[in-house]
């Protein structure tokens, strides 16, 4: 995954003088250097112009774009012909040259590989059949896809007939789901989050006095490699009703995987 490149608004400055197509260092006019991002972070792409014969860099047919890799004072270290751009002079008498922190291709390309596919992140199931979850013994149920319904769009990203997520974006995600389940008065349940075989999160409903389903969510926060996967499963004490009971949308499974950076 990509990490983006430092930016700044309206980092423009003047070139002190001319430079042949095989130079790396680079000196800005006196304190135009501060126009720019300090070097802190991460490198970042400039456009190279003739300013004086081209107020739009688009217009120079030898405009370059460079990355600078390295920033000391007025002083810049660069690489040369980024961006599908060729290695020029930029040395005519009495022109000026400019260098501008402009969006080009590679940050929209960059923006684009971060965050493909992120959207693809809710879920809503319901059981298609009754199903048995035997009294005691953690298992996984199945699922249809209801998300069109209600408006969510789990992907290809969910696997709904095992609760697993697979992640196609190593990062690190927020992952919630709820499970809600027909059982007998005075029952409980567990829902477990595993990611890959590891225990990641458990929640446990209380013994409850008077009602005839229970809901109960888990949540973490992982840092997940690709083809890691996060897998929901559920465990009740419902001896009476072993059996999931798929009635008015009342045994459901949804939640979210939430990407939140790297």
């Amino acid at each position: 995954m990509p990490t983006l490149d430092q930016r700044k608004n309206f980092a423009k400055g003047i070139v002190s003088t001319g430079y042949d197509a095989a130079a790396t260092t680079i000196v800005l006019a006196t304190s135009e250097g501060s126009k720019f991002p300090s070097f802190a972070g991460n490198p970042y792409n400039l456009v190279w112009w003739n300013s004086t014969d081209f107020a739009d860099p688009a217009d120079d047919p030898t405009a370059e774009i460079v990355r600078v890799t390295a920033r000391t004072g007025d002083t810049l270290t660069v690489t040369r012909a980024q961006e599908s751009t060729t290695a020029a002079t930029h040395q005519v008498t009495a022109k000026v040259y400019k260098m501008a922190l402009c969006l080009s291709k590679k940050m929209i390309d960059d923006i684009e590989a971060v965050t493909t596919g992120l959207t693809k992140s809710a879920f809503f199931t319901n059981l298609a059949t009754d199903q048995v979850i035997p009294d005691g013994v953690e298992t996984t149920v199945s699922f249809v896809d209801n998300s069109g319904i209600f408006g969510f769009d789990d992907g290809s990203l969910f696997n709904n007939t095992n609760h697993q997520f697979v992640c196609a974006k190593a990062g690190i995600y927020k992952f919630t789901a709820l499970t809600s389940i027909i059982m007998g008065v005075g029952k409980f349940m567990y829902s477990r989050m595993y990611h890959n075989t590891n225990l990641a999160s458990e929640s446990t409903t209380p013994i409850l006095a008077s009602a005839s389903s229970v809901c109960s969510c888990v949540s973490a926060i992982l840092v997940m490699a690709v083809s890691d996967t996060v897998t929901i499963k559920v465990e009740h004490g419902d001896t009476t009703h072993p059996s999931l009971v798929s009635a008015g949308n009342a045994t459901s499974f949804f939640g979210s995987a939430v990407y939140n950076g790297t």
